[in-house]
């Protein structure tokens, strides 16, 4: 259901703990879980609060959310098409995500509930 918004969706890296891997790698360390894991990109419409788009599993120490998203739905948005994301998808070539801009006001207080959403899934 379009409700003319250019960011129909909000989009996280979310990591899962798993066994460490042998040998031991760096590639596999979770910085958020402190242990070995494995991340995904996770996309949650903002109109309905569902899980729309998953992309993954990648090693959670070797993929940024950005590298991630590159990899994947950047290439499947249209050109006016944008997602709600945290700053770690900043980035000047990165020209489908909102990020935080600093400002307090109520519009990015109602961006942060919406990519809130991502913490409770």
């Amino acid at each position: 259901n379009d409700n003319g918004s250019h960011c129909l969706i909000t989009i996280d890296g979310i990591d899962f703990k798993i066994n460490e891997p042998s040998p031991f790698s760096r590639k596999w360390y979770s910085h958020k879980l402190k242990h070995a894991g494995l991340r995904y990109e996770m996309g949650v419409c903002i109109q309905t609060g569902w899980i729309v788009w998953t992309h993954g599993p990648w090693p959670a120490g070797y993929w940024t959310d950005l590298a991630i998203s590159r990899s994947g739905l950047n290439g499947m948005l249209e050109s006016d098409e944008m997602f709600l994301a945290d700053g770690g998808y900043r980035d000047r070539k990165n020209g489908w995500a909102e990020t935080p801009n600093g400002y307090n006001n109520e519009d990015q207080r109602m961006k942060q509930r919406a990519r809130a959403r991502h913490e409770c899934i």
